[in-house]
């Protein structure tokens, strides 16, 4: 089987969101993501000082864990 190129980046693709999408997410405030960001609770892609991106899957997978609640899904 032939991949294609677009075929290869969608398998390897990762979806981020930001600070806000996260924080809607999980139903906090912006300021609560940034702490969790800052512990190591959720990783982040920090692209500059100012522009910071949550991995989706990640967040998701945190929520699922931390609460032992419903899996969530986004």
């Amino acid at each position: 089987m032939i991949k294609t190129k677009q075929t290869e980046h969608e398998a390897t693709s990762r979806h981020f969101i930001n600070k806000k999408d996260v924080a809607a997410l999980l139903g906090v405030g912006q300021k609560t993501i940034e702490r969790l960001g800052r512990a190591g609770k959720l990783p982040t892609l920090t692209i500059t000082k100012r522009i910071i991106r949550y991995d989706k899957d990640a967040v998701i997978a945190y929520v699922n864990g931390r609460f032992g609640a419903k899996e969530v899904n986004a």
